[in-house]
């Protein structure tokens, strides 16, 4: 989270804190002492709704295929999205983080379009961290895979 340095009375000195370290850091001039600056989180001005597709991948019989997106904007998941009869949801991660509570497998079905009641709150995705939807296929035949998770994104 970036985070910005201000006086005594709220205007901005134009540093930023980088981990330890204080960047772009101007003097303030004129009279007074300089005394009571403070360092606050600027935090994310806006959130939207989007979805992050993870499109159609053809599971073979028999297989578990890792499904990746890759979000360009922070990114927290509200609802998993999947169609593909026959099909295991066997693990949701951001980045290498389990978002289930238990390994298992979970019916497809239970995240059609149309379910009520199956909100979630995944952790959030930074930019350029994946989520992977980890689904298997214990049918006799090739099965298509559609997925996509509807969340906020900050921006």
């Amino acid at each position: 989270m970036p985070y910005d340095l201000v006086g005594d009375d709220g205007d901005y000195l134009g540093d930023e804190l980088i981990g330890d370290d204080l960047v772009g850091a101007s003097r303030r001039r004129g009279g007074g002492g300089g005394g009571g600056k403070k360092i606050i989180a600027t935090g994310v001005s806006r959130w939207r709704e989007f979805v992050l597709g993870f499109g159609s991948t053809s599971i073979a019989a028999g297989a578990t295929s890792n499904i990746t997106a890759r979000p360009q904007i922070p990114f927290k998941g509200r609802r998993v999205m999947t169609s593909g009869a026959g099909l295991f949801l066997t693990d949701i991660k951001v980045g290498n983080k389990s978002q289930l509570p238990q390994a298992g497998n979970i019916m497809n079905e239970f995240f059609a379009a149309t379910s009520v009641g199956t909100n979630l709150s995944l952790d959030t995705a930074m930019p350029a961290v994946d989520v992977i939807m980890s689904v298997n296929n214990p049918t006799g035949g090739a099965v298509v895979f559609n997925g996509a998770i509807w969340g906020l994104a900050a921006y």
